[in-house]
Formats: C-alpha cells, sequence, structure tokens
C-alpha cells in the first residue's frame, strides 16, 4: 500500500508535531521547576536561613 501526501499535509503534519513537543517541552519545564525547589530538605533549608541571619547580625 502506497500513500501520496501532498507538500501541504506534510508541512502541516511537521507543524503539529512540532508543537506537540513544545507542549510536552513546558510540561517538562513546569514539573522541573516544581521538584528542584522541593530538592533540598525542609531542615537544610533552616539551617541556611539561621545561618544567614546570625551572618547579618
Amino acid at each position: 500500500m502506497k500513500n501520496q501526501y501532498s507538500v501541504d499535509e506534510i508541512l502541516v503534519a511537521i507543524n503539529e508535531l512540532n508543537s506537540l513537543k513544545d507542549k510536552k517541552k513546558e510540561t517538562y519545564t513546569k514539573r522541573s521547576e516544581k521538584k528542584s525547589k522541593n530538592d533540598i530538605p525542609d531542615y537544610t533549608v533552616r539551617l541556611i536561613e539561621e545561618a544567614e541571619k546570625s551572618r547579618n547580625r
């Protein structure tokens, strides 16, 4: 079975694939941003905050 597609159909398909890739990248970026905030444990953040406070005194 041989399918024949016009140049316009091919370009439309390529644009659709690119837009899907962009949406996946945005989702991945949002997830990684959320994850990166939680990478540091709470107790470590508290220690850093306490160290900054004592340094500023």
